[in-house]
């Protein structure tokens, strides 16, 4: 068993961390622990919708970032109240209600009582604590998770909130977040922390593993000069994956050139404008042709902030 903790609160690069040691043939028989804290930042699943999942505008006004992770599993708002919890294993000996234990027995003896819910999220008094999603490749699970510990809940209820008129314009195949009832840990013992929690989960690791190899300490700068790591940061930070990776969806949005009013459905791929399908009769050729130019193999980006009313309504 080897114990990483790492010190920087960039969740592009934490989440590159993660990818980087999956991947690294000289680990595949090591089981891994990374424990780290995230700035304020907002990270989805592999396969949802950021325009759905979170709210942008508020996001970029309030410097809030976004991640998506390789993994599946909802949206979840980061901060340093947040901690951070990734497990690296052989597949073939990888449980994930062992993990989830370690965390439980963690918390017990922090004397905080917690027990294991639906998705193997952690529960303290009926409320959510812990969520976790897992990646698997073809020999290696990384399980990674959260942990509220004093995390801003007013700015996870804020970034997190989708505005109902959004949902009724936007159809999409991704994966909707299961909104729960949620709880900081200092809520149940006001004396808890980052460290304590970490500390708390090393001695667990420490007891129910008799070889544990090495507890490493990555430093920010030591990262920086990891190139394979900067590599995997410049992707995940990329609009292709942020926004690029999302499932196929669709926008109705009204439409009005001059005196008419008609309805649009967008139909959006890999976050592009694919196909526009609206009453072309009604329309003058030229304006039929200028709709196409103004979105067809364009970033929806547009679609979205006019329905945010960012933009001017629905004019082309």
């Amino acid at each position: 068993m080897k114990i990483y903790i790492i010190e920087n609160q960039d969740p592009t690069l934490n989440l590159a961390i993660e990818h980087w040691l999956l991947t690294r043939k000289d680990l595949f028989l090591e089981d891994l622990l990374l424990l780290y804290r995230n700035k304020e930042s907002v990270v989805i699943g592999r396969f949802q919708n950021p325009w759905l999942e979170c709210d942008l505008p508020q996001m970029t006004e309030n410097n809030v970032s976004l991640a998506r992770r390789q993994s599946g599993g909802g949206a979840v708002y980061h901060d340093l109240g947040n901690t951070n919890f990734a497990y690296i294993s052989n597949k073939q000996n990888f449980k994930k209600e062992e993990k989830t234990g370690i965390i439980i027995n963690a918390l017990k003896s922090l004397n905080i009582e917690a027990i294991e819910g639906d998705r193997n999220d952690i529960y303290v008094n009926k409320k959510k604590i812990s969520g976790s999603a897992s990646k698997y490749s073809s020999s290696r699970v990384l399980h990674h998770g959260t942990l509220l510990i004093s995390a801003d809940l007013q700015a996870l209820n804020k970034f997190l909130i989708t505005k109902e008129y959004k949902t009724e314009s936007v159809q999409s195949k991704g994966i909707a977040s299961v909104r729960s009832k949620v709880a900081n840990l200092n809520e149940f013992n006001p004396a808890v922390n980052h460290k304590i929690v970490c500390d708390a989960i090393m001695e667990v690791v420490k007891h129910d593993h008799e070889n544990v190899v090495d507890i490493i300490v990555l430093k920010e700068t030591d990262l920086n000069q990891i190139e394979e790591l900067q590599i995997q940061k410049d992707i995940l930070s990329s609009w292709n994956w942020l926004y690029g990776k999302t499932p196929s969806f669709t926008i109705k949005a009204p439409l009005i050139l001059g005196e008419i009013h008609t309805n649009c459905l967008f139909s959006i791929k890999k976050g592009i404008v694919d196909e526009i399908i609206f009453d072309k009769d009604r329309l003058d050729p030229q304006d039929v042709s200028l709709v196409e130019e103004n979105y067809i193999n364009k970033k929806c980006d547009k679609l979205m902030q006019l329905l945010d009313g960012l933009v001017d309504k629905p004019n082309i």
